[in-house]
């Protein structure tokens, strides 16, 4: 057969075999109400495999390795062996692989039946992993929310959830480099239209690890650290791949998507404690992109639509005193602008024995003193009421030294910027101060000379 004739009838052949594949799974969707699966409400349940005996399948067929992802998702192993197969044909004919939505679907629900496989696992994020790499698919087929929560579940998952140590470390490797590859391609997407915003895939990416992180938050288990969203971040960054403008507003693009949809505040805490996360670990450089950018307005608006959700409160308050404490040119005046004073006197007087809460608002009311007198002035704090506030903490929580050491320190800065001496004493307060400062906790860390000078 001529080179022409050949490469036609082999272009008909494809043709056809893709659309007997279409047919197939669609009809095999309706039969079992839908192979490309959604975010289920519970776990997933397994189609039977056929009764007769295992087939084999043509490995270099797309339809066929389908067919057999289809037939035997059950099996652990027959599933292994179709992604295995997909894996290949991703890396050659990544556009063919990535473009079809059947495909893709019955890949996410291999994942979602077989969490602690690691074999399996690894074919499958392998598979993704190429696919991220052809840039039409990265951007729009792998940049959702469906397939953004798969790469991040294999990529967090702990060994001891997976049955072979060896293969997840290599799984949650590649998906890592799938994520950096997607938000890369979107990078690159952004910049060649000449724009510097952010885009809809690293922000669904930050709605997706703000609902996990609220779901741990909510269990009591976030433990912010090395690692997650801002080692991912922090490559990229390093890399040169994104800048971080482009990750700010991405990232506080996510913040109006949650206030937007109304979505209950445990969601709103997960933005602000992935926010904390990137803020502790990035650098004050960073950190004044994040200022510049919106969050620390975005951040006290969440708390004000939220204001009773205390872990929201205390979430928020270590993150905007973060911020100030990091970008004392910057952060003051955007603080000021947005009513921060007044959204972290409230704070405290709904949350008043959050002792974490209490010292950082503590800590950002006095630190308003050593701000320019034209943002001191915008910020319009009433220091008579942050004087207050400060001595209704140290009285509400007289077990933390802690929180006695940085209310102590505070009232020194009142009483030697302000002269606010009856201000101090009122309440019964002279006496309370005199017991805490001879407290062996607390003793030494304090300005005492300048507190017994008053008192």
């Amino acid at each position: 057969m001529a080179g022409q004739t050949l490469s036609k009838y082999m272009m008909q052949l494809s043709e056809k075999e893709n659309l007997l594949l279409e047919r197939e799974l669609r009809q095999r969707q309706k039969s079992t109400q839908g192979a490309v699966p959604a975010r289920q409400a519970g776990p997933l349940e397994a189609r039977e495999p056929p009764n007769s005996e295992t087939a084999i399948f043509e490995k270099s067929s797309l339809a066929a390795v389908l067919g057999h992802m289809c037939d035997y998702e059950a099996v652990s192993i027959e599933s292994t062996k179709a992604l295995r197969a997909l894996a290949s044909l991703a890396f050659s004919q990544g556009a063919e692989v990535g473009n079809n939505d059947l495909v893709l679907g019955q890949l996410l629900r291999l994942l979602q039946l077989h969490p602690s496989e690691g074999v399996l696992q690894l074919a499958g994020m392998k598979t993704l992993c190429h696919l991220a790499f052809v840039p039409d698919v990265a951007l729009g087929k792998l940049a959702k929310t469906e397939m953004l929560t798969a790469l991040l579940a294999t990529r967090n998952r702990t060994v001891g959830d997976c049955s072979d140590a060896r293969f997840h470390a290599e799984a949650s490797e590649r998906a890592s480099e799938a994520l950096a590859r997607i938000v890369a391609s979107e990078a690159e997407a952004v910049v060649a239209k000449g724009g510097a915003e952010g885009g809809p895939g690293l922000t669904s990416l930050f709605e997706v690890v703000s609902l996990a992180v609220a779901q741990e938050v909510a269990r009591g288990t976030w433990t912010p650290g090395p690692g997650g969203v801002q080692e991912l971040i922090a490559r990229l960054l390093e890399g040169e791949l994104v800048q971080p403008a482009f990750v700010v507003e991405s990232l506080v693009s996510a913040a109006p998507i949650l206030m937007a949809a109304g979505v209950d505040s445990d969601l709103a805490t997960g933005w602000i404690a992935v926010l904390r996360h990137l803020g502790s670990g990035l650098g004050p450089a960073f950190n004044e992109v994040l200022v510049a950018g919106g969050a620390v307005a975005a951040t006290l608006t969440l708390m004000e639509l939220h204001s009773q959700n205390l872990v929201l409160q205390s979430q928020g308050m270590a993150c905007l005193f973060l911020l100030l404490d990091t970008c004392r040119k910057s952060a003051p005046k955007v603080f000021a602008e947005a009513s921060g004073t007044k959204r972290t006197m409230a704070a405290m007087i709904v949350a008043p024995e959050d002792v974490a809460l209490q010292s950082y608002g503590i800590r950002l009311l006095v630190s308003v003193l050593d701000w320019p007198i034209s943002v001191q002035r915008q910020a319009q704090l009433n220091f008579e009421a942050s004087v207050t506030l400060t001595k209704k903490a140290m009285q509400r929580n007289l077990d933390s030294s802690s929180l006695q050491v940085v209310a102590l320190t505070a009232l020194a800065k009142y009483l030697e910027d302000l002269g606010c001496v009856t201000e101090v004493k009122e309440g019964g307060m002279e006496g309370l101060i005199k017991a805490v400062m001879t407290r062996p906790d607390t003793f030494g860390y304090l300005r005492v000379s300048l507190l017994c000078h008053f008192f």
